[in-house]
């Protein structure tokens, strides 16, 4: 799934032409449906998160998914933007299989200039496509709008993906979280308050 296909890693943005065909497909609904199952039998929700270089990236992929499955779906808006979806289309589309939401920024230049230039090293264009909320390319006003409107009431998860990080950049880490946390306030109209920051370098 996540990162376990090389081909797909050197590829920024997959082209259709890569998707699973046939048995390969049906192999896919297979593992994961077994896997949702055991999930299940544990006393666990289960949500699948489609991503960015994966077999499960591209709208008609997740579309696809969701027909041939029960599975909830983890809506990470930023991984829709960058696969070429209408971001808040979608997740008006799917919303009755949404169970969990990352809400996301992105650079949609940062994954061209990748493909543009073939960069087949993920880590290295990865590092510059999440920005901190509000200063990308995602329709988050949009976005937010659609929450609200479709009382949406389970977790929305600020994911904000970073390069290695060093005790250095910890004041700009920190930073960039108070600059989401007020964009959350402003725009959902509510945030959690952090008393005590924390982060694994």
């Amino acid at each position: 799934a996540d990162e376990g296909n090389e081909e797909l890693l050197r590829s920024p943005r997959k082209d259709p032409e890569q998707s699973l065909r046939g048995d390969e497909w049906l192999q896919l609904v297979a593992v994961v449906t077994n896997a949702a199952e055991e999930a299940r039998a544990r006393g666990l929700e289960v949500s699948f998160h489609p991503h960015v270089s994966t077999f499960v990236e591209l709208p008609d992929e997740i579309e696809r998914l969701l027909a041939e499955t029960d599975l909830s779906l983890t809506y990470d808006i930023g991984h829709v933007v960058l696969a070429g979806g209408d971001g808040v289309e979608l997740f008006l589309r799917w919303r009755d299989r949404i169970n969990h939401v990352h809400i996301k920024d992105v650079r949609v230049a940062v994954l061209e200039n990748a493909r543009a230039n073939n960069l087949d090293n993920f880590d290295e264009w990865w590092a510059g496509v999440a920005t901190p909320l509000g200063q990308g390319d995602v329709d988050l006003d949009g976005f937010a709008e659609a929450l609200r409107a479709s009382n949406y009431d389970r977790w929305v998860v600020v994911e904000q993906d970073r390069a290695p990080l060093t005790v250095a950049s910890l004041p700009a880490v920190l930073a960039d979280q108070a600059a989401n946390l007020r964009w959350l306030e402003t725009h959902l109209g509510s945030a959690p308050t952090i008393t005590t920051p924390s982060t694994t370098l």
